[in-house]
């Protein structure tokens, strides 16, 4: 699921107790968010802090997000995403997507009951 943020927080929805995108999460029942954009240290830290606070596990990918400054960015990925999340690169980050679907295609299949 892709969903673009237009303001901090990930967007606010009819609904302002709960941003828009996570009502949608919810209703499709995800628990992993990864996090990439713009603005670190504003609407991606804000969403991800939002989306702590709900319950949801974060993956930040450090080179898929920018900030004002390189120190702003190094701040938010070094001191605070660490705290709420993973923060792997996007290398590292399509290698565990890999060592999963690894994982899934030898993974004896179910018998399917007739």
């Amino acid at each position: 699921i892709s969903l673009p943020e237009s303001e901090a927080g990930a967007g606010r929805g009819a609904d302002r107790r709960v941003p828009y995108p996570l009502r949608v999460f919810r209703r499709r029942k995800v628990t992993t968010i990864v996090l990439c954009g713009i603005s670190t240290e504003f609407g991606v830290e804000s969403t991800a802090r939002d989306a702590y606070e709900r319950g949801y596990e974060l993956v930040m990918v450090s080179d898929a997000m920018t900030g004002l400054s390189v120190e702003s960015h190094a701040d938010a990925v070094e001191r605070i995403s660490p705290r709420i999340g993973r923060v792997p690169s996007t290398e590292q980050l399509i290698a565990a997507f890999a060592e999963l679907q690894d994982f899934e295609n030898k993974r004896p299949k179910r018998a399917t009951l007739h």
